[in-house]
């Protein structure tokens, strides 16, 4: 998703933003040294999380995998089986 929004010309800033006012917010990035406002038309803000991760499920990035990893996939599986424990 991060590579197809720069591909479109879209910039990406990450950190705790606040709004200014309607059309104006200002990130506070930790590598910078200075808060930056960002002004547009539009502002699209997206929040993060971290995958869970439940105790006793072994992540092994091919069979089984979290949200991250999913957007990682290199390309779309053809079918899923699945089984559900009997």
């Amino acid at each position: 998703m991060r590579s197809q929004l720069i591909r479109n010309g879209i910039e990406l800033y990450t950190g705790h933003a606040r709004f200014v006012d309607d059309h104006t917010v200002l990130v506070e990035d930790q590598p910078r040294a200075e808060p930056v406002a960002v002004s547009g038309r539009y502002i699209v803000i997206a929040t993060g999380t971290k995958p869970a991760r439940p105790p006793g499920v072994e992540f092994d990035e091919e069979g089984v995998l979290d949200s991250d990893g999913i957007l990682g996939l290199k390309f779309i599986p053809a079918s899923w089986w699945w089984s559900a424990p009997e």
